[in-house]
């Protein structure tokens, strides 16, 4: 008979570290748990990531930043001193229905943010899609003072060129200049930008009026 191990993700970071040629590698950890069993549970399992090999952090999706410093702050107390990311899910339509109907197990969001994100749905697409952007430049913005090291931005197709000009913003107006490797690539997007194609673009941060 055939014997199957099981190999969890602290078994394979402990592989990696000690291969030849180990790969850059890292481990996602959840923070948004509610009760002290689970919380306790989620940063002990961090931690052996960590112990056994774990070169960097992502931060699971969420909107409590609360929990977003409390991860920092029990990194911290341990000394782990690695890169953090925080994953940041930008909302479409649809993504938005299936959370606030609870379809997607993992994702905690508490009531007020699920009123406000119903009543944005009641919006055209175009104010419902703005109310999106200000709310993951604030949660960029709010990473970044809590000594994150970068975002991941899930559920949108922003180049990466993008995403890294947005990360070292922080007020008024920027230009972004990046070779392709950060652009679309071997890809071309329409008939205006060509395959391996360097981009140039402006961000500008506008304050919303009240």
């Amino acid at each position: 008979a055939v014997k199957h191990r099981y190999y969890d993700s602290s078994n394979i970071l402990q592989r990696n570290a000690c291969s030849k040629e180990p790969l850059f590698a890292g481990c996602v950890a959840n923070p948004f748990k509610y009760t002290r069993t689970d919380s306790i549970l989620q940063y002990s399992k961090l931690n052996k990531k960590i112990v056994a090999g774990a070169q960097f952090v992502v931060a699971q999706s969420g909107w409590d930043m609360r929990k977003l410093l409390e991860m920092r702050w029990c990194m911290f107390r341990r000394s782990q001193n690695i890169p953090t990311l925080a994953r940041i899910l930008y909302l479409s339509p649809e993504k938005a229905e299936d959370i606030c109907s609870g379809k997607c197990p993992g994702l905690w969001i508490s009531d007020d943010l699920k009123r406000a994100i119903r009543k944005e749905m009641m919006y055209s697409l175009a104010q419902f899609e703005a109310a999106q952007w200000r709310r993951l430049q604030i949660h960029a913005a709010g990473a970044k003072f809590l000594g994150y090291s970068g975002i991941q931005m899930e559920g949108s197709s922003l180049i990466g060129g993008f995403t890294k000009t947005l990360w070292q913003m922080n007020k008024g107006r920027g230009i972004g200049i990046f070779w392709s490797t950060l652009g679309y690539g071997s890809s071309a997007s329409g008939s205006r930008i060509p395959a391996y194609a360097p981009l140039m673009f402006e961000v500008e941060f506008v304050e919303e009026e009240e």
